[in-house]
C-alpha cells in the first residue's frame, strides 16, 4: 500500500485469486468485448457482453444461467442494472435507448431521449452506464454530470456537475487576452465521468477523467464529499514517465469501503471513507490475477471482488484473506461508532502486522473516541500522523488545564505576584545602587 507520505509499504496479502472464468460452457460460450459487470442482491452476476449483443447472467457460483438479447434487438449494450425484483435495465448503447425487461428477459418498456429543452438537440442518447435509485429515478452519465429520468421517461434534472477547476493560465488569459482568445478559453469543458454507482448511503460514488480528485462522493446537492487528498499511487507509462491514472469503475460495499479500478496499471485500489488506502492488488499481465484491459469490477456479499477484462473476456475472482477481513471489520466498526470493538479488531490486525500503518492509526482513532488521549497520542506517533497527534495533544492539554484549573490559577497568581514583587524589588534596588555609586549618596 501507499502511506500518507507516498511511500510504498509491504503488507500481508489482502486478496487471493480464487478463480478465473474463461468459458461459460456450451450454452454461454465466451465473452466478446464485454463492458460492464453488475452483481444483484442475490449475488447473481450480470455482464454486458457488448460484442455479442447480449446480457449474460451467471449465478453466484459463476455458472451460466441465461443470456438476454431482447429478441435480437440489442446493439452494443454497455451497461446493466438489476433491481430487487430481478428486472433488468439495459443500456442499449447502439440503439440509443434503455430497455426494461422482467427477470426472464421479456420486454416491458424502453426509455429514449426525453423531450426537454434542457438537452441539446444535437445530443445523442447513447447511454453507457445506468443505475436505478431507491426513488425510482434512472441515473445515467451525461458527460460532466448525471441525468435523471423518471418512470414516465420524463426528464428530472441534472446532478453532480463536474467543475473545470482553477487554472492560473486561463485566469490570466481572461484578464489580459483578446476577445477571440477569451472565446476559445470559454469552450473548455470540465472532465467527464467514467463510471458510477449509487451506494447504500444514497450517495453517488463516481470516477472522473481528470488529473486529480478522480474519486467522487456526490450528495443530493451535487457536492463532492470525498477527500480530495486521498492517497494515490504514481502511475507510469510504458516509457517510464509519470502519467495520470485512469479510473474506469467503482464499487462500494456495505461497510462503505470504496474499490476503484485503474486501467493503465491494471490495479484495484481500496479506500476507507477518509481516503486512506487499505490495499491494492492486480496489475497488467497475461497470468491469473493480472489483466490486459480491465473495464469493470463488482463486489459480492461474501466480499469477493470480480474484475472484468475487456480484451480477454475473462472474469478474475479475488477472495479476501483473513488479514483483510479483520481490516474491513475494524473499519466498519469504527464507522458505525462501536469504538470498543473497533479497538479490539485493530489490535488483532496489529498482531498480524505491527507495521500496517492503518492499524496504529485505527488504534489511535478508537482510543481518541474512547477518551484515552495519552494512548491516542502514543499510537498517532507510531502512525506518524502529525495532524492526529496535534488534535489529541490539544484536547489532552485542555483536559489537564480543566482538571487542575484552580491549581493552575493559583500558580499563575503566585507567578504574577512574584513577578510584580520582583519588579518593584529590583527597581528599588537599582535606585539604591544608583544613589550610592552614581550620585555619591547625595540624592535620595
Amino acid at each position: 500500500i501507499i502511506d500518507s507520505k507516498g511511500d510504498q509499504l509491504a503488507t500481508p496479502l489482502a486478496y487471493q485469486v480464487s478463480g478465473v472464468l474463461r468459458y461459460l460452457g456450451a450454452e454461454g460460450g465466451t465473452l466478446k468485448d464485454p463492458q460492464d459487470i453488475f452483481i444483484d442482491g442475490e449475488d447473481n452476476i450480470y455482464i454486458a457482453d457488448s460484442g455479442n449483443n447480449r446480457i449474460v447472467k451467471l449465478d453466484k457460483n459463476l455458472q451460466f444461467v441465461a443470456a438476454y438479447t431482447d429478441e435480437g434487438r440489442l446493439n452494443n449494450p454497455q451497461g446493466v442494472f438489476v433491481d430487487d425484483y430481478g428486472h433488468l435495465f439495459i443500456a442499449d448503447t447502439g440503439n440509443q435507448r434503455i430497455v426494461h425487461t422482467d427477470a426472464s428477459g421479456a420486454y416491458i418498456e424502453e426509455f429514449v431521449r426525453p423531450e426537454t429543452d434542457m438537452i441539446d438537440e444535437s445530443s445523442d442518447f447513447a447511454v453507457r452506464k445506468i443505475f436505478l435509485s431507491d426513488q425510482g429515478y434512472l441515473y445515467m452519465i451525461k458527460g460532466q454530470q448525471f441525468m435523471m429520468i423518471d418512470a414516465y421517461n420524463e426528464f428530472k434534472g441534472y446532478v453532480g456537475a463536474n467543475e473545470v477547476g482553477f487554472d492560473l493560465m486561463r485566469t490570466l488569459i481572461r484578464l489580459f487576452a483578446s476577445e477571440e482568445m477569451k472565446r476559445r478559453i470559454a469552450t473548455v469543458d470540465p472532465p467527464p465521468y467514467n463510471n458510477f454507482v449509487i451506494a447504500d448511503d444514497g450517495m453517488i460514488y463516481a470516477v472522473a477523467a481528470t488529473d486529480s480528485a478522480q474519486i467522487r462522493k456526490i450528495n443530493s446537492a451535487g457536492k463532492n464529499l470525498y477527500p480530495e487528498d486521498y492517497i494515490a499511487e504514481t502511475i507510469y507509462d510504458t516509457d517510464g514517465f509519470t502519467t495520470s491514472p485512469n479510473y474506469v469503475d467503482i464499487a462500494v460495499n456495505a461497510e462503505g469501503i470504496v474499490s476503484v479500478l485503474e486501467q493503465k496499471g491494471g490495479k484495484v485500489y481500496q479506500y476507507d471513507q477518509e481516503g486512506n488506502m487499505l490495499t491494492a492488488f492486480g496489475g497488467i499481465g497475461n497470468k491469473q490475477g493480472k489483466f490486459v484491459l480491465p473495464v469493470g469490477l463488482a463486489q459480492n456479499s461474501a466480499g469477493q471482488v470480480l474484475v472484468l477484462d475487456q480484451s480477454t473476456g475473462y472474469i478474475h475472482v479475488f477472495t479476501p484473506t483473513q488479514f483483510f477481513t479483520e481490516v474491513e471489520a475494524a473499519v466498519s466498526l469504527y464507522a458505525a461508532g462501536d469504538y470498543d470493538a473497533a479497538h479490539e479488531k485493530w489490535q488483532e490486525v496489529a498482531a498480524i502486522d505491527v507495521n500496517y500503518p492503518l492499524a496504529n492509526r485505527g488504534l489511535a482513532l478508537s482510543l481518541y473516541k474512547l477518551g484515552d488521549l495519552e494512548g491516542a497520542m502514543t499510537y498517532f506517533e507510531l502512525a506518524k500522523d502529525r495532524e492526529g497527534y496535534s488534535t489529541a495533544f490539544d484536547d489532552y492539554r485542555y483536559e489537564v488545564l480543566r482538571e487542575h484549573f484552580f491549581l493552575v490559577v493559583l500558580i499563575a497568581v503566585v507567578i504574577i505576584g512574584g513577578a510584580i514583587f520582583l519588579f518593584f524589588f529590583l527597581k528599588k534596588l537599582a535606585r539604591k545602587v544608583l544613589d550610592q555609586y552614581y550620585y555619591g549618596g547625595d540624592k535620595k
